[in-house]
């Protein structure tokens, strides 16, 4: 009986060392928290709240310089695979028809939009903007559907 008591601490523990340990590896993580923006000239912005990005590793601590860089570098595929492919700087393919039909605008080649994220990271103060591209909408069949290419013009 005694051996089966022992038994019984050690894995009570062993429970509690991992607990306290997930907490670590939750917390040594930073979430990119992500907004879409979209500038028009002349016209007031748009934006919407988008899923946000964790980065670092279980183990250690993440700074924010580190965290910054990794959100940066990630960011870009992070945008292009939640709006379902294609690419973004430039926006081509189902990530410009997703912002299309998300922002519901027109926008002709003239007038065209400009869009950024916009992110944060947890814990840190900086606030940062990652340029995604130029984007024109036309309204077409009842959907907006987007030019692959925009005209260069006057920006």
């Amino acid at each position: 009986m005694a051996r089966s008591g022992g038994m019984l601490t050690t894995i009570a523990l062993v429970t509690v060392t991992l607990l306290v340990l997930g907490v670590r590896f939750t917390t040594s993580r930073r979430t990119c928290h992500v907004k879409i923006k979209l500038d028009q000239k002349g016209n007031q912005s748009r934006q919407w709240n988008f899923p946000s990005l964790r980065v670092g590793r279980f183990m250690g601590f993440i700074p924010c310089m580190k965290a910054e860089k990794l959100c940066k570098r990630l960011l870009p595929q992070h945008v292009t695979r939640l709006l379902g492919g294609g690419s973004v700087n430039p926006i081509l393919g189902q990530a410009g028809k997703t912002m299309c039909a998300r922002f519901t605008k027109t926008l002709p080649a003239g007038h065209r939009g400009y869009v950024w994220a916009i992110w944060n990271i947890s814990a840190c103060k900086k606030r940062n903007e990652l340029y995604l591209g130029r984007i024109c909408c036309n309204w077409v069949d009842n959907i907006y559907l987007p030019q692959d290419a925009c005209p260069s013009g006057t920006q």
